[in-house]
């Protein structure tokens, strides 16, 4: 026989798995009507025309390029996956050392 206290706690459990598979349920319904709105990434692969350092997409380094290089540093303008084209020295950061490779890169042409 159960005492009162053990048929509670078996309710409540049967309780708490019907609202986690309601929740599940929910959240998987959910995702599957707003999966049509999820917009692919597209890979830089080898060989591409982008122009390493090219922020601003006119398919040159210039110093508008370096501009906006400097204000992502600095935290004016939020980085994106994309602005890591300015990463010239490989390190996965973007860093004045950056900046000033891109200043060398444009006063060499």
């Amino acid at each position: 026989m159960f005492t009162s206290l053990q048929r509670r706690s078996t309710h409540r459990g049967a309780l708490t798995l019907l609202l986690g598979i309601a929740c599940v349920g929910g959240s998987f319904s959910a995702g599957m009507l707003t999966s049509g709105s999820v917009q692919p990434v597209a890979l830089i692969t080898a060989g591409s025309d982008d122009v390493q350092g090219d922020l601003n997409g006119n398919a040159v380094l210039d110093t508008d390029d370096v501009r906006l290089l400097l204000e992502t540093i600095q935290g004016y303008r939020e980085a994106g996956i994309d602005d890591l084209i300015a990463d010239f020295n490989g390190d996965g950061k973007l860093t004045i050392d950056d900046a000033i490779r891109a200043l060398h890169i444009i006063a060499s042409r």
